[in-house]
């Protein structure tokens, strides 16, 4: 499933942005597993480790520049 279908059946669904952000995370994950190259699947990984909370501050903070 391509992650703006995702997006679009969990928002549909009534999810919260923390699940939608999840969701994209499980999705992005698992994409992830399909590289071959395992430095770049381990890179790929690692930004999978925001939390959700640390996404919104960064969000929030970008937003705020000029």
């Amino acid at each position: 499933m391509r992650r703006t279908s995702l997006v679009a059946v969990l928002a549909l669904a009534g999810c919260s942005a923390p699940q939608l952000y999840g969701g994209g995370q499980a999705w992005q994950k698992t994409e992830c597993q399909r590289l071959q190259d395992a430095a770049e699947r381990n890179r790929c990984m690692a930004s999978t480790n925001r939390s959700y909370d640390d996404y919104k501050r960064e969000q929030d903070t970008a937003r705020s520049r000029p």
